[in-house]
């Protein structure tokens, strides 16, 4: 009996401690180091290489690369707004080092660069910030956060966003096709791929080294613990047939919203109103069943455009953007969701779509800058945090994605993961 009761105690509270993280996850005020945004205020958060436009958040350690950053505060007031970045390990966990480990000169600073909008329906003032500067500079490669918060006080967060700083110490080969096997040489693609390390030896890869895999810089669905299949000389090989495997998805559905005057390709009509504008695009079939077929995309992301104006930082304005996807009956065990750069890929309240029993359909809205975007539709079981496209958008060996390799050293000497490869690998391009 004794030990009977000590087992439905354990029971108990494991399945609290699942219940807790799982609730922390969608929960708007729990803290995550992860790209988030944690005021209804705040919209088109983006972060990228300065010098490169639609480029993922990635610079090489000192090499005067820096990063641009932009976002919108709806408020249309001026706020304080100030930064600091976070070093993380390889899985996003704060890294137990000091500040001044990884951080030059100061651990904060204001943003200062901020401008109000104009002729737009929807006031908000636009902050920009270029880094690493003489303020704030990376002294060690790795995952990073970037934490925007208010007034000087770190604990009222704005947002987050992750970002990468690596070094070029190893060389990375890879081949990207459809998979090896039969089984899912249709559906899937494999990413094949070496590490050199004669530039910088490797004495333990198997215990120092982890190596993670991105699709279209996702991190849902990231591939990680891949270890070499065998080692010659200094060549790792990590030619694999299903770890390192991908499902193929889909080309990225699009709509063009640059101009908020007339109904673009997707865009089914256009509402005016004194107080803002309404976008109801097509409404959208599954696509499981249907035949690859070839567009070009821009693999989830956006950009914003304003075909009235000349400077759409400050003059594109914002509507709600209604989303349709046509769908039998409710689904179970889950819900679906909008996903894409322009939901942070986030699975939350914000991004959930809710089903319509007169439509027969899934519909959802989310309140979007001018621009041309990208999106999908992502299904999430109950009790896990990653999405799956596969009934919803199909799965082609032949699509167009990008794929990151990225290699991080950590040898018993160091408490810190560096990333000392971080390479980009398309697929169908």
């Amino acid at each position: 009996m004794k030990k009977f009761v000590i087992t439905i105690v354990c029971l108990m509270l494991y399945l609290t401690s699942s219940a807790q993280n799982s609730s922390e996850y969608f929960n708007q005020n729990y803290f995550r180091y992860d790209n988030y945004i944690y005021r209804p205020n705040i919209k088109t958060v983006i972060l990228e290489n300065a010098q490169l436009p639609l480029s993922e958040p990635t610079i090489e350690l000192n090499s005067g690369m820096q990063l641009l950053l932009k976002f919108d505060d709806l408020d249309g007031d001026y706020k304080d707004y100030w930064y600091t970045i976070i070093h993380c390990d390889a899985q996003w966990k704060p890294s137990d080092i000091t500040r001044s480990t990884y951080l030059y000169s100061f651990y904060e600073d204001r943003i200062m660069d901020y401008s109000f909008s104009f002729n737009t329906l929807q006031p908000y003032t636009n902050y920009q910030l270029k880094f690493p500067n003489e303020q704030i500079k990376p002294m060690i490669s790795g995952n990073y956060l970037l934490k925007v918060y208010l007034d000087n006080n770190p604990d009222s967060v704005a947002f987050t966003r992750r970002f990468l700083v690596y070094e070029n110490l190893v060389d990375i080969q890879a081949s990207v096709h459809a998979a090896t096997s039969a089984e899912f040489r249709q559906q899937k693609q494999e990413v094949d791929f070496s590490i050199g390390t004669s530039r910088y030896p490797i004495t333990n890869p198997f215990g120092d080294l982890k190596v993670k895999i991105l699709q279209n810089f996702r991190w849902d669905n990231a591939l990680d613990n891949l270890k070499p299949i065998f080692i010659k000389d200094d060549l790792l090989d990590y030619n694999y047939d299903e770890e390192n495997t991908f499902n193929g998805g889909n080309e990225f559905r699009r709509f063009d919203i640059r101009s908020l005057k007339y109904e673009t390709e997707f865009v089914q009509r256009i509402v005016m109103h004194d107080d803002g504008t309404d976008v109801y695009l097509m409404p959208d079939k599954v696509r499981y069943y249907t035949r690859y077929s070839s567009d070009n995309d821009i693999n989830g992301k956006f950009e914003i455009k304003n075909y009235s104006g000349s400077h759409p930082d400050r003059d594109a304005d914002y509507a709600k953007v209604h989303f349709q996807l046509n769908y039998k009956d409710p689904v179970q065990d889950g819900n679906i969701y909008i996903a894409g750069d322009l939901t942070d890929w986030q699975y939350n309240n914000n991004t959930m779509m809710k089903y319509d029993e007169e439509l027969k359909a899934y519909t959802g809205t989310l309140f979007l800058k001018q621009g041309y975007y990208n999106y999908e539709y992502m299904f999430v079981k109950d009790g896990t945090t990653y999405g799956d496209e596969s009934w919803l958008e199909g799965n082609h060996y032949e699509t167009e994605n990008n794929y990151w390799i990225l290699v991080y050293y950590r040898p018993q000497t160091v408490r810190y993961d560096k990333l000392i490869a971080c390479r980009k690998f398309a697929a169908n391009r």
